[in-house]
């Protein structure tokens, strides 16, 4: 029903079509469509090009099908979110799993949603820090955020977050594989008041048992804590845990 249609012709989706010319206006709409199809045209010659000259016949009906849903979903966001002063009060949001977000709608969003204290953006591959960025000045109030399997991100992101979210108790970083200790670093470290309760980056391999002393050594409110997936940890922060983090209890 929010389309307007669920029938497709030649693998492209009308009816998400049609809804686009609703929010855009006609002009506006022919424009945009426009702009698709060049975009679509370059991305089809790259593809050719690395693809040493091979023709997929269905490599520009996928093209132009991602870069609607992309659209639907950027132009969407924004008119609803303008449009409903409600989503001012919003508390908590969860769009995990959501494969075709982006940057763009995740700040949009968050920007319309200045009293979050609750997001969970699990599985959202094409997010990057700059999204990150938006949040750790927008969400000031976060106290859980969930960024596990967001494999854009990267020790910057994290950064920003740490030092805009000065609220934050619980932070999920699993299988985020571009972080670093630095990015553990960076969270341990703006917690000036032992906020922290629960601290999750399992699958994060490119940490070392530094990260791990930090957390120890500073993190005496800690309840969870998973740091599965380093084989690099000693006896020696299990041995600090046990002392410092006494409130541990998964």
């Amino acid at each position: 029903p929010l389309f307007g249609s669920s029938g497709f012709f030649q693998d492209q989706p009308v009816g998400k079509m049609r809804f686009c010319y609703r929010v855009l206006g006609p002009q506006a709409f022919e424009d945009w469509k426009l702009s698709i199809e060049n975009y679509d045209v370059s991305q089809t010659k790259k593809s050719s090009t690395s693809d040493g000259n091979k023709k997929n016949p269905f490599d520009k009906a996928g093209l132009v099908a991602d870069r609607v849903m992309e659209r639907v979903i950027e132009w969407t966001l924004t008119q609803l979110l303008d449009y409903f002063g409600v989503f001012k009060n919003f508390k908590k949001l969860e769009i995990a799993h959501c494969l075709m977000m982006s940057d763009y709608p995740i700040i949009e969003l968050v920007r319309s949603m200045p009293s979050l204290n609750h997001l969970d953006l699990t599985g959202i591959i094409k997010i990057s820090d700059t999204a990150l960025n938006y949040i750790g000045k927008l969400c000031t109030k976060l106290s859980y955020l969930n960024i596990t399997g967001c494999l854009g991100i990267s020790d910057d992101g994290v950064a920003a977050v740490a030092a805009g979210c000065l609220h934050l108790e619980h932070i999920y970083l699993n299988e985020c594989t571009n972080l670093s200790d630095a990015s553990i670093a960076f969270i341990v470290n703006f917690d000036m008041i032992g906020r922290l309760k629960g601290i999750f980056y399992k699958g994060v391999y490119r940490t070392t048992e530094e990260s791990l002393t930090q957390i120890t050594g500073q993190c005496t409110s800690l309840t969870s804590l998973s740091v599965a997936g380093s084989a690099q940890y000693r006896d020696v922060q299990l041995l600090q845990m046990a002392r410092n983090c006494q409130l541990l209890s998964s």
